[in-house]
């Protein structure tokens, strides 16, 4: 389940950066263009909004994921989001960055 959940994550992840792609090149192209009686800027904003909307549901539901053993243990525990994300979320999106930036500042040996 959770393997499924994060590779999903990871596809409509790419799917609101592939629309916002399209929408910046809407703009770019034709800047006073209406599509539906809504201007892109509206419809960047409403993309941006919604992707929002999703990246703290899936924090919400990552959070759930990870107290659910902990309240098995101890029915008791304290443990809040806010400390979910310190914990969890920050250090994990600092591995992930300074992995990809790892990468790109090490040359192969000559």
């Amino acid at each position: 389940m959770n393997s499924i959940f994060r590779s999903s994550h990871n596809y409509i992840k790419l799917l609101f950066i592939l629309i916002s792609l399209f929408i910046i090149g809407l703009i770019i192209g034709n800047p006073e263009l209406v599509i539906f009686g809504i201007s892109e800027q509206s419809l960047l904003a409403t993309v941006f909004g919604l992707y929002l909307i999703f990246e703290f549901s899936w924090l919400y539901v990552d959070y759930r994921q990870h107290k659910k053993p902990l309240l098995v243990v101890d029915p008791d525990v304290q443990y809040s989001i806010f400390h979910h994300i310190k914990q969890v979320t920050l250090p994990t999106m600092q591995y992930r960055w300074s992995s990809i930036l790892l990468k790109k500042k090490q040359s192969p040996p000559k």
